[in-house]
């Protein structure tokens, strides 16, 4: 068995080594301040990051008055169509970087000089926020490594603090930010007019919550606004001062840290910060009042994300982009009224949904996972003659398509960071590159010219966002509107005289109206809240994107042109300039050339920050009728920069115990696979001394893998043995195993169903007639927001140990002596309501409360050989969701209550989590 097991590590080991082949080729370069992990395809963007993580650096730096000891890492990756950025504290500081582009919903479009200065701007603000240790954390890093919790004591503030602080600094310190535009301060406004703001609790953790906005959205939208109001008030050194306290005392709690360094306690603060965002909402009602407040229809009652509307040519129907909780989809509104699901989508918020001519096809952007590790958008196109979906492009990255005529569709792509305008023909499936972008000037969404002739355009260059005319013809680019407002979501009036569009020329999003002749430029819509993505339904209505208290909808607003309002008329002489995009080399080539020119670049290599991390020592005292022992011993962890490879690690030794014991477990995920090692030796005082080893190998495979299912495939090898230290009986057997995972989320509107089920088969080595076979399938019908049907059903049939049921385990019935067999039945039936909202907590302490759920069920099992036995069990449940550290740990704690059927007895019990 020795030779065995360090045939085991050998393999690990090698696997270990040759990780950068499997990873797909990753290299390294060490600045003054950090270590940039890249692939060569994104070598342009490791050479600009370079640049720009340093400057941050430096002013960084200044600002938060602390300097991390060692260098940070960021990962730079283009593997998924998301604009999203992350920093990590916990056992090295780490910021993970993804190269798309954001959209104009999450509120950091239109102003920034560059997505990359402002993702890491906001990313090293967390890394020197959290990294901070000062008092007994430096101590405690001193002696035992990096911590978490212990040594990074900042972890524990409020996340609106967190997510407020870094909200703060890419504002300050970029030409763009959250700050500088308008979407968040439409979220305050418009809940601070209606008395609706969040209370504090609920903005002190990333929680789920049942109203709009909900999940990590509430801490970036407040934190932002509660930092700017605290830097006005009390000074912006505060900001700093109350992290810098924070981490000296963090026993304190943040309550006690923010009254020692602003002089009011928390509640305080959040009253009067409510207090002046309301008076600031009241302001711009009444003037909005005094100068004519646009009436709109509202079309659909959903919130949330509601976006992208497209009217039919025919008037007739709008199709629209829906995204809720764990579910999205394209929709379809008719003119009677009937809103229903077309087909479920992940689909880009700030790209088009597009009608053919005919208006017998629909065209949209959708993601899915492409070669099984990439998440990409592509286009499909659904025929309402067939009503099939068909997929357009692969792995295209493709979005906002604009049918040109019947057969041929205009779309954009984004790779690398680098956006261009590319057409597709129907007919032969062939796509060609019309315009190319560079890393300077992008684009993000266009409309084509009722003649086919111009493609009018949103454009972000020298850290603006206009407008830009293209003509297919001529093949030139021209500036439409040139000036320092936003300007998105350009569309062509049916008659070709206008292009509508929105933009915060007047601080807030409005839709105006350019007319192509007059040059004069109109404001459709005066409104409170914002105006987004019109559609023409006819020549006298537009149906667009609206916003209130419940997310973004959709409306329409008739087009009176007599109750315009001019707001100036555009001098057209730029129009004149074509506008020549620079050729920027691109070639991955150039760029790791350059690179190797001012750096040492080398392939990454997962073992310079693979060791362990920290060193977490524990001991106890146990008390027995046999005397007083004491267990001793430490745990560790450890992972490379990026994630391929971790693992924990934990021995301890029983000063009475003839051997120590220990568990050691690691992972291995290049993308497209998993591998698992697994050992462990316990020892147990059983009348006698005996020791159980373990050793567990696992492989994962992904043979199928989709946005909304997936199938895998496993392959295992397990070793077991026992040894009894009192007559040196051992005991062993070698397991074989296969399984099959499938996973799968279905449904329409509120009414989900996800459906997960498996294999598993297992037989020893040396006797395959002794062997193991398990399926179970796992079943939630969400019938509405608040109730779900859960269900589940097990049948096993087991020759190398037998089942037992009776314990609390698969059914909830506790006899005295459990049930076994070789066969198993089981089934459970569970009807789940959350029975009380709560959604609160004491404040901005760490405690939240969420719901409180009833569940009644019903359990049926089955075992035995050739005779069975069987267990009946109905009762119920109630659980109260628990959210601790602002969300770092959640639970459901759960009272039940059970009647076994069969014995005729009850029993109550307490659990942690759902039972399945």
């Amino acid at each position: 068995m020795g030779y065995r097991k360090c045939l085991f590590f050998l393999v690990i080991l090698l696997i270990m080594v040759t990780s950068p082949v499997l990873a797909g080729k990753w290299y390294t370069m060490k600045t003054d301040h950090f270590i940039i992990n890249f692939q060569k395809d994104n070598a342009m963007a490791a050479y600009k990051v370079s640049r720009i993580a340093e400057d941050v650096h430096d002013k960084l730096i200044r600002f938060m008055e602390y300097e991390p000891v060692t260098k940070t890492y960021i990962n730079i990756f283009d593997d998924a169509d998301m604009a999203n950025g992350s920093a990590d504290v916990i056992c090295f500081n780490r910021i993970n970087v993804y190269l798309r582009k954001p959209d104009i919903y999450s509120g950091m479009v239109g102003y920034s000089e560059s997505w990359l200065r402002l993702v890491i701007t906001h990313e090293y603000t967390h890394i020197l926020h959290l990294d901070m240790n000062e008092g007994a954390s430096r101590f405690y890093r001193h002696i035992l490594g990096k911590i978490p919790i212990l040594t990074t004591p900042n972890i524990l503030q409020p996340w609106w603090l967190i997510e407020g602080y870094t909200t703060y600094t890419e504002t300050k310190f970029t030409n763009g930010g959250r700050g500088k535009g308008d979407i968040y301060s439409m979220y305050i406004r418009t809940a601070a007019l209606q008395d609706k703001l969040y209370s504090v609790d609920k903005v002190s953790g990333k929680y789920d919550l049942s109203s709009w906005p909900t999940g990590g959205i509430p801490v970036y939208i407040y934190g932002l606004s509660i930092c700017r109001y605290i830097a006005k008030e009390y000074g912006e050194d505060k900001l700093v001062e109350i992290s810098h306290k924070f981490c000296e005392e963090p026993q304190e709690g943040i309550n006690k840290v923010i009254e020692k360094v602003l002089g009011i306690e928390v509640d305080e603060l959040y009253k009067s910060w409510k207090f002046e965002q309301k008076r600031k909402a009241i302001e711009l009602n009444e003037r909005i009042e005094t100068e004519g407040r646009t009436e709109i229809t509202r079309l659909t009652e959903h919130g949330y994300f509601t976006l992208n509307p497209s009217v039919s040519p025919d008037g007739k129907k709008v199709a629209y982009y829906h995204y809720y909780n764990k579910f999205s989809a394209i929709r379809i509104l008719t003119e009677d009224g009937r809103d229903y699901q077309l087909v479920p989508a992940i689909s880009s918020s700030d790209g088009n949904i597009t009608w053919s001519p005919d208006g017998k096809k629909l065209v949209y952007a959708k993601q899915d996972v492409y070669k099984k590790v990439y998440n990409y958008y592509d286009l499909y196109m659904y025929d309402f003659t067939t009503d099939r979906e068909i997929r357009l492009t692969r792995g295209e990255r493709a979005y906002a398509p604009v049918f040109k005529d019947n057969n041929t569709i205009i779309y954009l792509t984004q790779d690398k960071g680098i956006t261009s305008i590319k057409k597709i023909d129907l007919k032969t499936r062939q796509t060609s590159t019309i315009l190319k972008g560079n890393s300077s000037f992008s684009f993000s969404s266009l409309d084509i010219s009722p003649d086919g002739n111009k493609a009018v355009l949103s454009v972000m260059y020298n850290s603006k966002k206009d407008l830009y005319l293209y003509s297919f013809e001529d093949k030139v680019l021209k500036p439409l509107i040139d000036d320092n407002h936003i300007e998105v979501f350009p569309v062509w009036s049916p008659d070709g005289k206008y292009v509508v569009f929105s933009s915060d020329r007047n601080g807030r999003f409005n839709l105006y109206a350019l007319d192509m002749v007059t040059k004069n430029l109109y404001r459709i819509t005066n409104l409170f809240t914002g105006a987004f993505k019109p559609s023409f339904r006819n020549k006298d209505e537009i149906v667009f994107v609206g916003y209130s208290l419940d997310g973004y909808d959709l409306y329409s607003v008739r087009l009176d042109r007599v109750e315009w309002k001019r707001v100036g008329k555009l001098n057209f002489v730029n129009r004149r300039r074509i506008i020549k995009i620079k050729e920027e080399e691109d070639s991955p080539d150039y760029w790791f050339e350059k690179l190797k020119t001012s750096y040492r670049v080398r392939e990454y290599s997962p073992f310079p920050s693979l060791y362990p991390k920290y060193i977490m020592p524990n001991f106890s005292l146990i008390y027995t009728s046999e005397g007083t022992s004491l267990d001793t011993g430490f745990t560790t962890y450890g992972k490379d920069a990026l994630e391929k490879h971790s693992y924990s690690m934990s021995f301890n030794y029983h000063n009475k115990s003839p051997e120590p014991s220990f568990d050691f477990q690691y992972s291995y995920q290049p993308g497209t696979f998993l591998l698992s090692l697994t050992t462990n030796q316990s020892l147990i005082k059983d009348g006698d001394w005996v020791r159980e080893r373990n050793v567990d190998i696992m492989l994962g495979y992904p043979l199928i893998n989709k946005s909304f299912y997936y199938h895998l495939l496993l392959l295992n090898s397990v070793y077991h043995d026992e040894y009894c230290y009192d007559n040196k009986d051992v005991d062993s057997y070698t397991l074989y195993g296969t399984g099959w995972r499938y996973g799968g989320i279905t449904g329409s509107g509120p009414v989900q169903n996800s459906l997960y089920w498996g294999i598993d088969s297992y037989w020893k080595k040396d006797n395959i007639e002794e062997y193991k076979v398990e399926m179970s399938a796992d079943n939630y019908l969400e019938l509405n927001k608040k109730t779900t049907l859960a269900g589940r059903l097990i049948i096993g049939y087991n020759k190398i140990d037998d089942f037992s049921l009776g314990q609390g385990n698969l059914v909830r019935a506790f006899r005295e002596e459990p049930l076994k067999g070789s066969k198993l039945a089981i089934f459970n039936l569970e009807l789940r309501k959350e029975l009380i909202n709560i959604e609160s907590g004491p404040g901005v302490y760490p405690v939240f409360y969420d719901d409180l759920n009833g569940t009644l069920f019903y359990d049926f099992g089955l075992t035995g050989d050739n005779e069975y036995d069987v267990i009946p069990v109905v009762g119920g449940e109630l659980g109260l969701e628990i959210s601790q550290l602002y969300g770092l740990m959640n639970l459901e704690l759960v009272l039940g209550f059970g009647h076994d059927l069969e014995y005729e007895s009850s029993n109550l019990y307490i659990r942690i989590g759902k039972y399945f």
